[in-house]
């Protein structure tokens, strides 16, 4: 260990302990550490962008391959919650469709855990007490009104078991990723033991006419997004996320990110053409989110259409995606009487539209998207409907023509 730490830098303050080890990377902010020991290099990421962190891994790390070289034994690799959430983000979670979510988990769990927190040190008892955590109603403190006085306090609904049990997965697939590839030490931790029991959905499906009650009932921001889930039967997160560099209207088709990172090219109806078309109409402006708050071309009297807090008085939402619209969504399935409409309803809404027009499963499979024609069946009991409805049809024919009737 010599030299390592004990120099002083300039002005004759003591340097940070372990800067020799580590250094940055042109046009990264991330720290590696960078060292050499018996002539094998050690180069890897500190997975942070703090320097004095990144010194005490590297430091770490350092003593752990020295005495893996002096001694032959490979000593345990352990890795900060931090540092786990950073590389796994990096090499896959970025590129997920679940991505924006998942990032929301990793934040939950380094709020509740702390980042310095090994994963060694999270096994089935602390991931427990992080459920039951997430799952209790919190208190949300009052906020300050316009005339200086304090709102009162409320209280909010913890997560409920289908939240928990996302936040469960997000931590396995990083936990997982950490002990299997990168052979990092974890926790004793079994999976099964936390899964929380999700009530039965009762799935929703709508008709053409309650359809168009809901786009009615909805803000207009909110409302284009929404006829365009109805028009293509995309899941919400490719809707919402959806990006002019994966659209092209001369060709009528777009491109989106399914389940399992596939790729999946869209062909678009007239009707959606000309929804994408009204919302920017000069091609040359069509880049970044294709859906975002205070639209010129979308006339909203909502507040974050009609914000002003940006620089020169501009909107502050105008530049990013809008990331959910669950409020104005929940607020017109109420108006309607569908207080049970999910979102993804207006997935399945779309499979049996497309069912009751005299389609085939297949073509369900088809425009849904999915990889297995397994997940279509699902949708088989409104096919058997269909088949119900047609051999009604055939029967009514027979007897008009068997009583003489054209």
């Amino acid at each position: 260990m010599r030299g390592i730490g004990g120099k002083r830098g300039a002005g004759g303050a003591r340097a940070i302990p372990g800067q020799e080890l580590v250094r940055q990377i042109k046009g990264s902010s991330r720290w590696y550490l960078h060292f050499t020991i018996g002539g094998r290099r050690f180069r890897e990421s500190c997975g942070t962008d703090d320097k004095e962190l990144a010194c005490q891994i590297a430091l770490q790390r350092y003593r752990e391959a020295e005495q893996e070289i002096l001694t032959g034994e490979a000593p345990a690799k352990h890795m900060t919650l931090n540092a786990a959430a950073i590389r796994w983000w990096d090499e896959a979670g970025q590129h997920g469709s679940h991505a924006r979510d998942q990032a929301g988990h990793v934040k939950g769990m380094i709020a509740y855990f702390g980042g310095q927190t090994r994963l060694s040190d999270i096994n089935d008892a602390a991931w427990a007490r992080f459920m039951a955590w997430l799952m209790q109603p919190k208190e949300v403190p009052g906020q300050e009104r316009p005339d200086g006085t304090m709102g009162k306090a409320r209280v909010r609904k913890g997560a409920g078991p289908a939240t928990a049990n996302r936040y469960l997965s997000t931590f396995n697939v990083i936990r997982e990723r950490a002990e299997g590839i990168w052979g990092v030490k974890v926790g004793a931790f079994t999976r099964s033991k936390h899964v929380k029991a999700e009530p039965d959905h009762l799935e929703v499906f709508l008709s053409y006419e309650e359809s168009e009650e809901l786009l009615a009932a909805i803000v207009p921001h909110a409302r284009l997004p929404i006829l365009l889930d109805l028009l293509t039967g995309l899941r919400k997160q490719n809707i919402l996320g959806l990006r002019w560099e994966d659209v092209s209207l001369d060709m009528k088709r777009m491109v989106v990110l399914q389940k399992g990172d596939r790729r999946m090219i869209v062909d678009l109806v007239d009707e959606a053409v000309a929804l994408l078309n009204g919302l920017e109409p000069n091609p040359n402006k069509r880049r970044g989110p294709v859906f975002w708050f205070g639209n010129p071309a979308v006339p909203c009297d909502c507040s974050r259409c009609n914000d002003t807090g940006g620089p020169g008085g501009t909107n502050r939402y105008s530049d990013e995606p809008m990331k959910d619209i669950k409020r104005a969504f929940n607020t017109a399935r109420v108006k309607i009487g569908k207080p049970n409409l999910r979102f993804h309803d207006l997935r399945h809404t779309v499979a049996s539209w497309i069912l009751n027009a005299g389609f085939s499963l297949a073509h369900v499979k088809e425009t849904l998207g999915h990889s297995e024609i397994a997940t279509t069946m699902r949708y088989a009991h409104l096919e058997a409907g269909q088949k119900k409805t047609a051999m009604t049809e055939a029967l009514s024919v027979r007897r008009r023509k068997a009583k003489g009737a054209p």
